[in-house]
């Protein structure tokens, strides 16, 4: 009805050999072959040495990822461009035994302040919400069905251990001494799991709980929980796009995932945030 394809009604992506498959030769290749599976989520097998990364399904987003792979594995230096221009697995394995050696520098923590600026993409968001205080352009939200009566303890208790892991949901935006900043508190209010509603109409119900963060409050995170019928709820949650993007969501879920079925169980420190 609004004009974008509905992907639930889509068939479950399916990479097959083509016409022009041929078997890696060598173990550059290989391991070019392995690096797409893996993005992909296919088998080895499927993928061949004529395969175009992009007409596989490859897009920028998935590019990133391969090209910070190979410059992992391979320790030469490997831009976006290069991927566009070298599409191929051939053609990219070529380009790689070319390649000067270039190490990877280890990304390490920053020392640990008060405060840290803001990226550019972060103080475009923070101003733009400033002129419009009302505005909900960069609410993230995500729904999801529950069937089931969901336990509402454990629930609270998983959003708070992600408040917890995540410094991201515990930093706050505000403007000192005419600098804007963002701060990463140790402790943030994480009542976020408040957000109830008895049955009611979903859209005004979403209408409601979709509404504006105020940036200077963490976590930039509110959770609700809307009982549809016996044994039927819809899980709200909502997040600003300062502290979040599309590559953080997938690690939200991840981690949602692994706690909800985990037992109590920590999971893995980060090394990075």
């Amino acid at each position: 009805p609004n004009g974008k394809v509905d992907r639930a009604k889509l068939p479950v992506p399916e990479i097959r050999p083509g016409k022009r498959y041929e078997a890696p030769k060598n173990s550059v290749e290989e391991k070019l072959v392995e690096i797409s599976a893996e993005v992909f989520k296919t088998e080895p097998y499927s993928i061949g040495v004529n395969d175009n990364f992009f007409e596989l399904g490859g897009h920028s987003l998935s590019a990133t990822i391969v090209m910070s792979r190979i410059q992992h594995i391979f320790d030469v230096r490997l831009t976006l461009s290069d991927l566009f221009v070298h599409p191929f697995i051939r053609q990219l394995a070529r380009y790689i035994d070319e390649a000067l050696p270039h190490k990877s520098i280890t990304i390490e923590p920053v020392e640990k302040k008060n405060y840290y600026p803001l990226s550019a993409a972060q103080k475009r968001m923070y101003i733009s919400q400033q002129e419009d205080e009302e505005d909900i352009t960069y609410n993230m939200p995500l729904v999801r069905l529950v069937i089931g009566n969901p336990d509402k303890e454990r629930l609270a208790e998983i959003f708070h251990r992600l408040i917890q892991r995540h410094e991201s949901f515990r930093t706050s935006f505000q403007m000192i001494n005419g600098q804007l900043v963002q701060r990463i508190h140790d402790e943030v209010e994480t009542k976020v799991f408040a957000e109830l509603f008895s049955k009611s109409d979903p859209p005004e119900t979403l209408k409601k709980f979709i509404r504006p963060f105020d940036l200077s409050n963490a976590p930039l995170l509110r959770v609700g929980l809307v009982k549809l019928a016996e044994e039927k709820y819809l899980l709200i949650i909502d997040m600003h796009h300062i502290i979040s993007d599309g590559l953080s969501m997938k690690v939200f879920s991840e981690d949602f995932s692994a706690l909800y079925t985990s037992q109590g169980e920590a999971l893995p420190p980060l090394r990075l945030q």
